[in-house]
């Protein structure tokens, strides 16, 4: 594609203990945000498009964690 994921940053997680889990887990909260960065092919069709991927995450409460979940991401860029 015209676009490479060159870097992802993560937010700084939050440590937490909970009685379900023998060892503390890095959390995230609230909103976060999770920054990728692209690199541009060499001579990219320009103008208007779509970068596809999939986004995996398991969500917790204080009593358990979900199984894990793969969900599809289609966002627009404006490649110039």
């Amino acid at each position: 594609g015209p676009l490479r994921a060159s870097d992802v940053v993560y937010p700084k997680p939050r440590h937490e203990k909970f009685s379900f889990a023998d060892q503390s887990l890095s959390i995230f909260d609230g909103d976060f945000e999770i920054v990728t960065k692209f690199q541009r092919a060499p001579n990219p069709p320009l103008g208007p498009g779509f970068v596809t991927g999939k986004l995996r995450y398991q969500a917790c409460n204080d009593k358990m964690c979900l199984p894990p979940k793969t969900v599809d991401i289609r966002l627009p860029v404006l490649i110039q």
